[in-house]
Parts: C-alpha cells; sequence; structure tokens
C-alpha cells in the first residue's frame, strides 16, 4: 500500500518516510465525506440530503487531515512490528518537513517521522554471581524502648510549661520580618506554631533548646528551616499574593509566647488497655514484647526494600545502555501536557534516563528468563489492593462478592492494569534477582541501619 523507506541518522535515530499515492487513501475520504453528507445538520438542508460537494468544500482539509493520519499510524504501527523495531517515546514529525493538505489537489503525500530506537545490550554483571549485602536487622531493647516511648507520648497529655524549650516541644511564637537586624518598618508579622525539629540549623536548634517564655532569636529563615524564601512566606506569615512573597526578608525575629509540650502517658493498666484493649496487656514487659513482635513485619518490609534498591543500583550501574538522549529530550518536551523548559529537561533528565534503562533491563530479564503475569495474579493482587483500602476506611469484614465486584471495575481500567501488571512484574524480576546475587546477611542496628543510603 504506502512506500515506506527507512534511514539511519546515527546515535540510534533513524528517519522513517511515508508516501502515499491517491489511491491509497481517495476512497477513504470519500467514504467519510459521503457519512458527513448523512449525518451533518446544515442550515437550508435537510438532515441526510447534504450534497457531498458542501461537505467538500467545508470539512474537505479537515477530513482528509485526519484520514491521512489515520493511515500513516496503521501504516508506522505495521512497519514497526513487521521489521521488529523497538522504539523509545514515540515518532516525531520532522519540523522541516511540513504536510500541506488540499482536498482539490490529490496528489501524492509525503510524511517523515524521526524514530528513537530502543538500544541492544547485555546484562553481564548477573553471569559473574555477584554478590550483596542482606541486612538482618537487630530489634533491641533500645528501639523498643523508643517506640514505647513514642506511644506514650501519643496518649499523653499536653501541657503548657514555663521552663526551658524541650526536644519534641511546640513553640508558639510571633514571627516578624527584620531588616539588617531591627525590626522593619511595616513588615509582615505573624503568629505561628513551630515544632522544635523543624530547626535545621544546629546553631539555631541549639538556642531554641535554651528559649523560655518572652525570649526571642534573631535567625535566618531559609537558612535555618531550610526553606526557600516563598515557603518562608507561606507557612509562616500566611502570604499568599506573589508580589509580596517576591519582597519578603529572610531575616526574621521568632518570640516565645507559649510552650506545647506532651508529658508521656503512665505505665499503667489504663494505657495498656487503650492500646491493646481491656486485660490483653498487663505489663511494661508485656507490651515491650508485643512491640517487638509488631515490628518485625515493617521492619523486614524495609530491608526488603533496601536490598531491591541496593540490587536495582548495582545492576543498573554495572550494565552500560546507550539512550538516544537528544531525542529523547525533545520527546520529552513535545509530549508533555504542560509547556517544560529545556532546563527543567535537563535538571530531570538523568532521573528519566535511569528509569527508562531499568524499565528496558526488566523487559529484557522479562523475555529471557520468561518471567510472565497471569491474569489470575492481576485479579488476585487486585482484589488484595480493594481489601487494604476497606480495611483503611474501617470496613474490616467485607463480603467477597463485593470485593469481586469492585475489582472488577479496577481491572476494566487499563491506566490500573497497567500499574498493577508492571508492580507484579517487578516483584517476580526482584526474585529472580535474589536468586542471582549470592545474599551475604550482615546483622545492623536499626539505628545504623536507618542512617544507611
Amino acid at each position: 500500500m504506502a512506500n515506506i523507506t527507512q534511514e539511519d541518522l546515527g546515535n540510534l535515530k533513524a528517519l522513517v518516510t511515508i508516501e502515499l499515492e491517491q489511491n491509497d487513501y481517495q476512497s477513504k475520504v470519500d467514504h467519510v465525506i459521503k457519512d458527513y453528507s448523512k449525518q451533518v445538520n446544515l442550515k437550508g438542508f435537510r438532515k441526510g440530503k447534504v450534497p457531498p460537494g458542501v461537505i467538500k468544500k467545508m470539512y474537505g482539509n479537515q477530513i482528509l487531515a485526519e484520514e491521512l493520519n489515520k493511515i500513516v499510524i496503521a501504516e508506522m504501527e505495521k512497519y514497526l512490528e513487521e521489521n521488529n523495531i523497538k522504539i523509545l517515546g514515540q515518532p516525531i514529525p520532522k519540523q522541516d518537513h511540513p504536510v500541506r493538505y488540499d482536498i482539490n489537489t490529490l496528489n501524492p503525500y509525503q510524511f517523515a517521522y524521526e524514530l528513537g530506537l530502543s538500544p541492544e545490550f547485555e546484562i553481564k554483571m548477573l553471569s559473574k554471581k555477584p554478590s550483596i549485602t542482606k541486612h538482618e536487622v537487630t530489634i533491641d531493647d533500645d528501639l523498643i524502648d523508643q517506640e514505647l516511648m513514642q506511644m506514650r507520648l501519643r496518649y499523653g497529655k499536653m501541657t503548657n510549661p514555663e521552663d526551658a524549650v524541650q526536644e519534641n516541644d511546640i513553640l508558639y511564637v510571633s514571627i516578624e520580618e527584620l531588616d539588617n537586624g531591627d525590626l522593619k518598618e511595616g513588615g509582615q508579622v505573624n503568629h505561628t506554631a513551630i515544632p522544635v525539629d523543624m530547626f535545621k540549623d544546629k546553631k539555631a536548634h541549639k538556642k531554641a533548646m535554651g528559649m523560655k517564655i518572652g525570649d526571642h532569636l534573631d535567625l535566618d529563615g531559609v537558612k535555618v528551616f531550610e526553606k526557600d524564601i516563598k515557603e518562608i512566606g507561606q507557612h509562616f506569615f500566611e502570604i499568599k499574593e506573589e508580589e509580596v512573597l517576591d519582597q519578603l526578608s529572610p531575616e526574621c525575629r521568632i518570640t516565645l509566647e507559649k510552650i506545647n509540650r506532651r508529658e508521656p502517658a503512665a505505665l499503667d493498666q489504663d494505657f495498656f488497655d487503650k492500646i491493646y484493649g481491656l486485660k490483653v496487656v498487663t505489663s511494661e514487659d508485656e507490651m515491650k514484647a508485643r512491640i517487638g513482635e509488631e515490628m518485625q513485619p515493617y521492619i523486614e518490609q524495609q530491608t526488603e526494600t533496601y536490598l531491591r534498591k541496593s540490587m536495582h543500583k548495582e545492576v543498573l550501574d554495572k550494565t552500560p545502555i546507550d539512550l538516544p538522549d537528544d531525542f529523547l529530550k525533545r520527546w520529552i518536551k513535545l509530549s508533555n501536557e504542560k509547556p517544560i523548559s529545556d532546563e527543567d529537561i535537563e535538571k530531570d533528565y538523568d532521573s528519566f534516563a535511569r528509569n527508562l534503562k531499568w524499565t528496558l533491563i526488566v523487559n529484557q530479564l522479562a523475555k529471557s528468563e520468561n518471567i510472565t503475569v497471569s491474569q489470575e495474579e492481576l485479579k488476585n493482587r487486585t482484589k488484595e489492593m480493594v481489601r487494604q483500602q476497606l480495611a483503611y476506611y474501617g470496613q474490616q469484614e467485607t463480603d467477597e462478592a463485593e470485593i469481586d465486584a469492585m475489582s472488577e471495575q479496577f481491572l476494566k481500567r487499563e491506566d490500573h492494569l497497567k500499574k498493577t501488571y508492571d508492580q507484579l512484574l517487578e516483584d517476580k524480576i526482584f526474585d529472580y534477582l535474589k536468586t542471582i546475587f549470592k545474599l551475604k546477611p550482615k546483622k545492623i542496628s536499626y539505628t545504623a541501619f536507618a542512617k544507611l543510603d
């Protein structure tokens, strides 16, 4: 049907040209014009009696463009499939090759598209049986004590002490804008709450810990709170006007007006009952034992996540994959729903490229190792998701027929199917990688584990 040629542009790029002769498209265009004439409502004509010549004159170029586009898309898809050409992103129309449509001059039409070609690569590092650390986190007494204290604070009594600030306090302050160390005339003033842990700068944090009611502290909000000037204005001064935010000084004075401190709940039966129910736990030792048991699945999940992260990095870092970078950057710009600057594309491109490379690796391993996802697995994962959602909203016991019905609705959504398929496939890929890597167990405290990158 169509005449298609391909030119290698180098750097994993190709130019595909599709040429359509008049007999490739005229019958389809004529058919659509006739359909229009039977359906369109035009003043002066009965519905279904509009002459095709009128439709051609009014809508001909639009119909021609739409039909040619449909044919070109179908021809491109057919060409790529028949020639086993894998591409990245979508074909980009060649900018210096515009098409001018004229329904009255049905000449040959030529369409040129640039393609970004999927690279060929090998995952050689897996053949060497690489080793990787599998952390085994120890649930020690200190960790359990920390968790117990957090629970006591959550159920504790709120107080307003007048001694010096302590860790975990919430400071109610007046905050005033400064100018070269002095209160700014006509400057911004507000009353707000600042948790002590929001002081990121060590010196400022130390000074805040020594404050009492009525004390003030001058600081650079951007430095101390690690927020930009707009965030300072919006969060602390509750400013919404853009022009006011642009003129705001980062220097400010906070004066302590009140301290909110939650006193830990007493380790008594009333506290145990609030947490676990009536008489389920009757002593501090029993509660600590329960905390340790409850933390185990959470910590195992964290260590599994870290192991996956480590394998992900190891495979990516040691598997060279070339990409048509300049093509992909142009494709990102053209396909983005909202305008995006070249600077923003450059800033995020490395992350985009790593994610794309990982997708290529996952797909290659799935193909080479015959790793698949079945419809039954998609259905079961969807039902599991529905159960979790219902439990989150307090529906612990739900009729199985209702879960099936809700799951069926999700399974009709293409976005859900793709997301769930990708998750299941990646789970299976990591399970496969765990059989390839030599897992070296290493015991570690939770405190040390939490500090790992």
